[in-house]
């Protein structure tokens, strides 16, 4: 964390379900990306990767969370 913190970057966890509801923190969380985008005109393809990324994550964790709930005896 120290390094991250040493470039001015951090980690803001945030919560959803696997229906695809987003917290409210979240949904502001992908607001102000959303806005540090446009703001400093980083681009679309940028802006797309950006959001692919998060949207991976999010699929990795929705994954993570099914496949914890399945019976031993199915793995």
């Amino acid at each position: 964390m120290a390094k991250c913190a040493a470039i001015e970057y951090g980690f803001l966890p945030f919560s959803f379900s696997s229906l695809g509801e987003l917290e409210a923190d979240a949904v502001i969380l992908l607001k102000r990306i959303w806005k540090f985008s446009m703001a400093q005109d980083i681009g679309a393809r940028a802006a797309v990767h950006i959001f692919n990324r998060i949207s991976f994550a999010i699929a990795k964790g929705v994954k993570a969370h099914i496949v914890s709930r399945l019976p031993t005896n199915f793995l």
